[in-house]
This record gives C-alpha cells, sequence and structure tokens, in this order.
C-alpha cells in the first residue's frame, strides 16, 4: 500500500479527467459502505450532531430520517455509522 505522501503525489500529478475518475470511484465506495436502516450521524454545524436512519440512498447523497423527525440530505463522507 502507498503512503499518504505518494499517495498526495499521485493526486497532485493527475489530470481533472483523472481527478473527476478518482472522485466518482470514492463515491461509489462510500455509497457502498451505507444501506437503508443503518443508524448514522454527522454533525450539522451550529445545530450539532444529528442521529438518524438512511432512509434511501441516493446517487450522490443519502437521505436520513432524524431521530427528531428531520429529513436531510447528507453526502456519504459527513456520515458515520453509530
Amino acid at each position: 500500500m502507498a503512503s499518504l505522501s505518494e499517495f498526495l503525489q499521485v493526486i497532485n500529478g493527475a489530470s481533472t479527467a483523472e481527478l473527476h475518475e478518482f472522485s466518482r470511484i470514492l463515491e461509489q465506495r462510500l455509497k457502498v459502505s451505507f444501506k437503508v436502516g443503518n443508524k448514522v450521524q454527522f454533525d450539522a454545524g451550529s445545530r450539532g450532531f444529528i442521529k438518524g436512519r438512511i432512509s434511501k440512498v441516493n446517487q450522490k447523497t443519502v437521505s436520513v430520517l432524524a431521530d427528531n423527525g428531520m429529513k436531510w440530505k447528507v453526502h456519504p463522507s459527513f456520515l458515520t455509522k453509530i
């Protein structure tokens, strides 16, 4: 496995098209790690941490039904399974 510094060198030398493809692959991997019904949390800034369950996995976002009844659409990179 490459070190973080080697990984950063590859990213810094990549073309825009390569970066877009890398981003797409990362989004797919993150999306696969979450399933409907998973208990998750995310930081909503001044509102604090929001906890809830995944109600839908969309193409670029995950729909979360918060414990307080609110619905959120969140990018998977902001979610943590709990």
